[in-house]
């Protein structure tokens, strides 16, 4: 086994899912026939190498790409495949310097089930963005590969995703494209979230004035899959006004201690309540799940929706 970049593990056959940024977060194109020439690269590189690309999304300052290694070095694969474009776009546009920000993310896809998510992640990435209204007017993804229409992109190996949607061809990308929109719909969810937000940000004035911007996404993201999996109202879960809600309320301080490494008056001053009271409510959730198997269980698959989020 070997050690990617970041200390992350890689082994032939290993599915990685590759992110690369703009350096300062600038934009990687700026013109459809630097995307072009990104993308004859990306294919050129990766037959000759023993790399599949599974699936890509190019946004403007950055890069999604899911690739497959072989017995070839993805370090090697990824530091060639860059450098070629760097070069060319340096030239192109007479500057110097770094287009792409520090190292490359290249977190490990180990389950099918998260396989299916990532891809999915990466093709509804214009629409998330708003950049379109529907994952197939964007042309920048291997979506359209996915779903029959995307001869141009005959580099990109479906088979990998669509064999997990059965043996009919036809079947498996009309059942990916329903995967896909199904998709759609979290989204537009969580557009509705963002303006909910708007709303609760009135409540505590307080939390910003004390500058806990960095405390509030990170308790936000914990929140936002909180509500989703209970089917909860999220001012209602901001201001308890009931038992579930109260409860949610400690599960979402207890992963906010576990994962984010919080601290108790950080937690309290975004609830607006005293640190006690978190102390409180943190200690009182853990006593109810040494009582029932049914809310570790919960509780667990809310920290691995949290920690894939931190992947991606």
């Amino acid at each position: 086994m070997e050690m990617e970049k970041g200390k992350r593990p890689t082994y032939p056959g290993a599915i990685h899912h590759i992110i690369c940024r703009g350096n300062d977060k600038h934009p990687m194109f700026h013109e459809d026939g630097d995307r072009h020439h990104y993308l004859s690269l990306l294919k050129t590189h990766s037959q000759k190498s023993e790399i599949r690309i599974l699936a890509f999304s190019l946004m403007e300052n950055h890069v999604h790409l899911l690739i497959e290694v072989g017995n070839y070095n993805l370090s090697k694969f990824m530091h060639s495949f860059n450098t070629a474009y760097v070069n060319w776009y340096n030239k192109k546009w007479g500057r110097s310097g770094h287009v792409f920000e520090g190292k490359f993310k290249s977190p490990i896809v180990e389950t099918d089930t998260y396989l299916l998510e990532v891809s999915r992640y990466i093709h509804l990435n214009a629409f998330a963005a708003g950049l379109v209204s529907d994952p197939a007017e964007y042309p920048w993804s291997s979506y359209k590969a996915y779903t029959g229409e995307g001869g141009e992109f005959s580099f990109v190996s479906t088979d990998r995703i669509l064999s997990l949607f059965g043996d009919n061809l036809q079947q498996a990308r009309e059942l990916y494209k329903k995967f896909v929109n199904d998709g759609l719909e979290k989204i537009n969810e969580e557009f509705k979230m963002k303006e909910e937000w708007y709303k609760i940000s009135k409540i505590s004035k307080k939390r910003d004035e004390v500058g806990l911007s960095n405390v509030e996404e990170k308790i936000k993201t914990i929140i936002d899959k909180v509500v989703k999996i209970y089917n909860l109202d999220l001012m209602e879960v901001m201001t308890a006004r009931n038992l579930n809600c109260t409860q949610a309320r400690q599960i979402i301080m207890l992963l906010a201690r576990e994962i984010y490494k919080l601290k108790l008056n950080e937690i309290g001053e975004f609830f607006g309540i005293p640190r006690q009271n978190v102390d409180y409510s943190i200690k009182k959730v853990k006593r109810e799940m040494e009582k029932s198997k049914i809310l570790v269980e919960e509780v667990e698959k809310i920290r691995r929706r949290i920690e894939f989020n931190c992947k991606v």
